[in-house]
Formats: C-alpha cells, sequence, structure tokens
C-alpha cells in the first residue's frame, strides 16, 4: 500500500494523464471563461495548481502535449489581470478570434534558403491579424497602468 506520498506506478499513470487532459483544456478560450464563471479564478487553492502545473513546460513533459496554446494560457493564468479578463464572453470572444486567425493565417518566417515568400495581406483581415504577422498574446497585453498608477486591463493590438 502506498503512502499519501508516494504513488503507486498506476497512480502515478493516471494523474499523468488526467493532469495532461485538464492542461490541454487550457487552450480553449471558452474553457477558461467557465472556469472563470464558476469563480474558481478566485479560488486561492486553484491558483496554487495552476502554479503546480508549471512543470508541463519543461521538454520531458511538453513532448505530449498537443495544443501548444495550453502552455501559453497556462503561463497567461498565472497573470490575475488575465484571469479576470476571460471572465465576460466579449473579451473570450476576442481571445478567440485571436486564436483563431493564428491558426489560419500564421506562416513560418521564410528561411534564407526559401528567400521572401510572404504572402500577400488578405482583404478583410485587420492589418494586425495579416499572414505576415506571428500572432500571439502576452500578459503585456491585457495590462496597462493610468497615471493614478493602477493596472487596466485591455486588448492592445501590435
Amino acid at each position: 500500500m502506498s503512502t499519501p506520498l508516494e504513488l503507486s506506478d498506476e497512480e502515478q499513470q493516471r494523474r499523468f494523464r488526467i493532469e495532461l487532459e485538464f492542461v490541454q483544456c487550457l487552450a480553449n478560450p471558452w474553457y477558461l471563461n467557465y472556469l472563470a464563471q464558476q469563480q474558481y479564478f478566485q479560488d486561492p487553492a486553484f491558483i496554487n495548481y495552476l502554479k503546480y502545473l508549471q512543470y508541463w513546460k519543461s521538454p520531458e513533459y511538453a513532448k505530449y502535449i498537443v495544443y501548444p496554446h495550453a502552455l501559453h494560457f497556462l503561463d497567461l493564468l498565472q497573470h490575475a489581470q488575465f484571469r479576470e479578463h476571460v471572465i465576460t464572453a466579449e473579451r473570450t470572444q476576442d481571445i478567440h478570434k485571436t486564436q483563431y486567425y493564428h491558426w489560419m493565417y500564421y506562416r513560418k518566417p521564410a528561411t534564407e534558403t526559401q528567400g521572401d515568400q510572404s504572402l500577400p495581406t488578405l482583404e478583410g483581415v485587420p492589418p494586425s491579424l495579416d499572414n505576415n504577422t506571428d500572432l500571439h498574446l502576452e500578459a503585456s497585453e491585457f495590462v496597462n497602468t493610468n497615471n493614478n498608477g493602477n493596472d487596466q486591463i485591455s486588448m492592445q493590438s501590435q
């Protein structure tokens, strides 16, 4: 019988699968919205759990991640401003759109052997979301400091 600190191989595998599935769920902005709506982000124990899950960023674990955005959102969830940001449907929709445009239009930069074969800007796509732009969300995109030194949350285009 294993002690609370020692897990059997079967228990370790089960824990691995559960944590992997949870971390990958974080790639879905609407799941983040659900967690915010259910006030999980108000629970200090849950915030500590998110900190604990940072080990998934190490190469030995990251190789099992199918949805790399999950790790990026895990990073963003370390910031209270982002956790507050995803509570509304409108803001979550903005994040979802950014993620969608990234999937749809992101291209790897041309290598020296390929030359400059960048795609033309598409009509109807905002300039900040065209083919030639690396799309990503940073915690700094959600936080501005006003004259009073207070943080304000906003989406900034780059």
